[in-house]
């Protein structure tokens, strides 16, 4: 399951319930993370070093699935990250950010499958292993 940030949170309901526009981001920056501590405020710990840096994704038709009746979408194109120049801290949840650096922690969800990534690593997650599924 994923989770809504505090910060999406506020922008839909002020979106959808008043009169503030809320503008989704051109582009979403999916980056790797290893602990969660409040993910409602954003604490998270994403991965630092070795290379590591988020990567782009747009929103669109062709990037990610169409919502099942389950609330569930999946990428639809595989997400090469760069090659690791050090080994990285292992990741358990991926987040999607709506800038390349700093930003806003939009959602956060568990990996499929926790990721441990070595030196010399190009870590590449595949068409529909980064599952964002929201609850109702």
């Amino acid at each position: 399951m994923s989770t809504l940030t505090q910060y999406l949170i506020i922008k839909l309901i002020d979106h959808q319930f008043r009169s503030v526009t809320y503008t989704k981001p051109d582009i979403l920056f999916v980056g790797l993370i290893s602990t969660v501590s409040n993910v409602k405020t954003g604490a998270v710990t994403e991965l630092t070093g070795g290379g590591y840096a988020r990567v782009a994704c747009a929103p669109s038709d062709t990037n990610w699935s169409t919502v099942d009746a389950q609330g569930k979408t999946s990428n639809l194109i595989p997400l090469t990250f760069p090659m690791a120049t050090d080994n990285w801290t292992p990741a358990r949840y991926f987040g999607l950010w709506d800038a390349a650096t700093d930003g806003n922690l939009l959602i956060c969800s568990s990996l499929q499958t926790p990721r441990t990534v070595t030196t010399t690593t190009t870590p590449v997650f595949g068409v529909g292993t980064l599952v964002v599924q929201l609850d109702g």
